[in-house]
């Protein structure tokens, strides 16, 4: 169940291939952050979704869903996956790069009991929101809240919207 998705020490995962919903997005750009092609990419990916597949290829997984994607802040969540052990050894035979870990993703998310009912996967936020909350009630909350700007990002924006020229 998804209930084996613990959450790990920052330090343990720190080295982990850290890998967000919009890489395999297939509704977004390029220059947005995706990196594989559009007949590939997948509609809405989840981070659930894309743990739950890279459990099944048997890497382990950690998911870090209050964190957000640089190019898109509200974008929430990622899912960091370990490639090799402490020991530099492979943990996959079948998969050695990231890209390939991310056409692999793109290959089986379709399969999944909730893409054979959601086929686009719109509408899986609040089914998210649940699978997150039986996970850490605290994680679900952070994921939710939306961001407040501080007061000085307020002023920068209040200037940048003032007319120019006369008063």
């Amino acid at each position: 169940n998804m209930n084996k998705f613990e959450r790990m020490e920052e330090n343990q995962v720190k080295h982990w291939q850290v890998i967000y919903p919009a890489y395999i997005n297939k509704k977004i750009s390029i220059s947005a952050g995706r990196r594989v092609g559009k007949s590939v990419g997948i509609s809405n990916p989840t981070i659930l979704e894309i743990a739950q597949v890279c459990k099944f290829l048997e890497l382990e997984v950690c998911i870090e869903p209050h964190k957000g994607y640089p190019k898109d802040p509200f974008c929430r969540g990622r899912v960091r996956v370990l490639f090799k052990d402490d020991d530099g050894q492979m943990k996959s035979n079948t998969i050695l790069t990231k890209h390939a870990l991310l056409l692999r993703i793109c290959e089986l998310i379709p399969k999944l009991k909730t893409r054979a009912e959601n086929p686009e996967g719109i509408n899986q936020v609040e089914e998210e929101e649940k699978v997150l909350k039986s996970i850490d009630p605290s994680v679900a909350a952070a994921a939710t809240e939306p961001v407040q700007t501080s007061k000085a990002a307020q002023k920068v924006n209040k200037k940048k919207n003032k007319k120019k020229g006369k008063k």
